[in-house]
């Protein structure tokens, strides 16, 4: 168990890993390759030593996991929409943000905003 998520333990750690928010492929395969383990090593492996090391690597290179993460994106999020910007204005009237058509697509979207 690392940071309240419970790990597969019939898995690869690369893949166990990627269950944790925040953590991806590529800093799971950082993770493994600090801390020296093959691409086969699993879970079930691990033992209080290496949980420790984990959570240290973890602290030391500051990753942004869990609450924090998702403290952070919500405001990016709430800080575009207090500037005022374009992505910002989409955001608040549930339209597409990132440049797709609103013509003949979105069209739920736009049912629901009215």
């Amino acid at each position: 168990m690392i940071l309240l998520y419970e790990l597969h333990s019939s898995k690869h750690l690369e893949i166990s890993f990627l269950k944790i928010y925040g953590i991806g492929k590529n800093r799971s395969k950082f993770l493994i390759k600090s801390l020296g383990f093959t691409s086969n090593f699993k879970s079930k492996q691990l033992n209080d030593f290496n949980l420790n090391r984990i959570l240290s690597i973890i602290k030391k290179k500051k990753f942004k996991i869990k609450k924090n993460l998702k403290k952070k994106k919500i405001i990016n999020l709430k800080r575009l929409v207090e500037l005022k910007t374009y992505k910002g204005l989409r955001r608040v009237q549930g339209l597409p943000v990132r440049g797709q058509r609103s013509r003949s697509n979105a069209k739920t979207s736009k049912k629901l905003n009215k």
